[in-house]
């Protein structure tokens, strides 16, 4: 996710007090609300892990392989800071493979907006990804997702116009996809929706204007409310297929040479 103390600066932002951290506790960013309920600076905070600001980080340890196992959210209570006696709760959710976050519940109790930080987080991630509910409509698009769609269609829809449309109509108003691959991605859809699979990755080739990219799509289920989503992530792979090729094309004329080396002497 490249630099996340770059990227997530945005949370500096918010009241509620949050940190985002890795799947081994070590702390990348940190907001002042945070730093401040921890008393110790926001540049000592991501220097630091969640086993040396938590007094039992393990509970926090302990809900990080259910989170994993749907890409989901876990309230988490009873953690207490170093330093103090008071018990905070709060929500840990999947940020990707190896990121989460942790929002702490504000001092009154009242539930957390979550849905704005983390679409901010979605946003902030290089990749074009949109979530994609049972009815196949769109539950949210990323900015990239977004910026993308609208190249394709030569539009300047803002976000609110693709909410609650049908995905796989917007697939077929971009005519990128042939009739085939339109059915094997929206079965795929529905498979992950269905808990039938995990994780799904395909690769295509799409022109856009007139430039052929490769992509990989990788979908893979999301749970909130008991609900199950799709998240589809759209990654640019041209330049990592061409350097493939390249390479296969080197190896293959080094072995022509392997091969008429013993009747040139």
């Amino acid at each position: 996710m490249g630099n996340k103390q770059d990227q997530l600066s945005f949370i500096k932002y918010l009241n509620q007090p949050v940190i985002i951290f890795t799947k081994s506790g070590s702390i990348v960013a940190c907001n002042n609300a945070f730093s401040n309920k921890a008393g110790q600076s926001e540049e000592k905070m991501v220097t630091a892990s969640i086993d040396t600001v938590f007094k039992n980080a393990h509970a926090i340890y302990e809900i990080l392989p259910y989170i994993d196992s749907d890409n989901s959210s876990r309230y988490c209570d009873g953690i207490t800071l170093i330093g103090s006696n008071d018990a905070l709760s709060g929500d840990i959710a999947y940020i990707d493979e190896n990121h989460y976050c942790l929002v702490i519940k504000s001092d009154d109790g009242s539930s957390n907006n979550l849905k704005e930080l983390f679409k901010n987080i979605i946003d902030a991630i290089p990749r074009y990804i949109v979530v994609i509910n049972s009815s196949g409509n769109i539950e949210f698009a990323n900015k990239g997702w977004i910026e993308f769609i609208n190249s394709m269609l030569h539009t300047t829809f803002e976000r609110d116009y693709f909410i609650h449309k049908s995905f796989f109509d917007f697939c077929i108003q971009m005519q990128c996809f042939d009739s085939d691959f339109h059915f094997t991605l929206k079965q795929s859809v529905q498979s992950v929706i269905a808990d039938e699979k995990k994780e799904i990755t395909l690769e295509r080739s799409i022109n856009i204007i007139n430039d052929k990219r490769c992509f990989r799509f990788v979908l893979s289920k999301y749970t909130f409310n008991e609900k199950n989503y799709c998240v589809l992530t759209l990654n640019d792979i041209t330049e990592q297929k061409q350097y493939q090729e390249e390479i296969k094309k080197q190896r293959d004329t080094f072995q022509k040479y392997i091969d008429i080396a013993p009747y040139m002497f």
